[in-house]
């Protein structure tokens, strides 16, 4: 039995791999009839050699193209990233995304000395909530008011052309996985909005290495991309489902959930989990000891369920002269 967690990483190296680094052997943009792959996780533009363009870029670009230009332009990347948000939902962030991939070896790798990570309080979960929404309000509302013709947005049109791309650390993050250490901290001097741009990337990049060792999935739950995506778990064919009457409320769901989702702990009644948060890692499902009473299911097939076997393997659990020996992980 291959623990989820494994599993997880191996899909993410691959992604990461694919996204990252298969442009150098000859892989360019994947295009059909002129229209863009594009894809619902940070498939970064700061990329060299990109395979595909990230959903966020391909909107700020289209709202500040304006609607006699690109507007209809958008239509094909909106259907398919809404096609792939159906199917997986936020399973994105947890399986694909490169920066989520980056966060879970910052926090693998504080576990190695036995560093506790820190859970946010009730209130800086909202704070959260709060930035996630207000960025992707900001670049809607930027990029837009860019495209609309005769407003007072068109001066800055070279300055703030893509105002989240600007400022997201993976403009930094990329250019260091890609060896480009020297773009990693330049300043665009063009204009003084250009250079307050550029060093609100820079705070951007030392915040995200600074939280997300500490702070488990810190970023996803800033993204406005996750928040996108978070609205469609609720339809996703893709879901977490729960048998209440299986709970023992053990609390170990609640306990190893890097984006500290509730739901799953507090559900009673629902047999579907609905939560924006929820990045559909299954880590629940991975920790839960109890048979079958969480699972991920496709449609109505069962993907995999919690069995108190599986609970043995992922918390290393061993068993030796009539004493248990549980090791900390489920709360790291």
């Amino acid at each position: 039995m291959v623990k989820l967690s494994t599993l997880r990483l191996i899909i993410q190296t691959v992604c990461f791999g694919l996204i990252v680094y298969l442009g150098y052997f000859g892989v360019r943009l994947i295009e059909w009839n002129k229209i863009s792959l594009v894809l619902p996780t940070l498939s970064c533009y700061y990329t060299d050699h990109r395979i595909a363009q990230c959903f966020l870029r391909a909107l700020q670009e289209g709202l500040s193209g304006g609607w006699k230009i690109a507007y209809t332009g958008l239509i094909p990347s909106i259907v398919l990233v809404a096609i792939l948000g159906l199917i997986f939902g936020k399973a994105w962030c947890s399986w694909v995304c490169p920066l989520g991939f980056l966060q879970d070896l910052f926090s693998r790798i504080r576990k190695l000395p036995g560093i506790r990570h820190y859970n946010l309080s009730d209130n800086q979960k909202l704070v959260t909530v709060a930035g996630r929404w207000f960025l992707l309000s900001a670049l809607v509302v930027l990029a837009a008011g860019i495209g609309i013709p005769h407003f007072f947005m068109r001066e800055f049109q070279y300055d703030l052309v893509t105002p989240f791309c600007q400022i997201c650390p993976g403009k930094q993050i990329f250019a260091f996985t890609q060896g480009r250490f020297r773009e990693m901290l330049t300043v665009d001097t063009i204009s003084t909005l250009s250079a307050v741009m550029s060093w609100l990337a820079i705070v951007f990049f030392f915040f995200y290495l600074a939280t997300t060792s500490f702070i488990r999935r810190l970023w996803c739950r800033l993204c406005p991309m996750g928040a996108m995506l978070g609205l469609f778990n609720r339809f996703s064919l893709l879901a977490l489902r729960k048998e209440g009457k299986r709970c023992t409320k053990c609390g170990i769901c609640q306990r190893s959930c890097p984006t500290q989702v509730n739901e799953v702990y507090e559900e009673k009644e629902k047999e579907r989990i609905v939560s924006s948060d929820c990045i559909l890692c299954f880590r629940c499902i991975e920790m839960c000891p109890e048979k079958e009473a969480l699972r991920a299911g496709f449609l109505k097939s069962t993907i995999v369920r919690s069995t108190y076997k599986r609970f043995l393997k992922s918390t290393d659990i061993n068993v030796k002269n009539g004493k248990r020996k549980l090791s900390s992980e489920q709360n790291q």
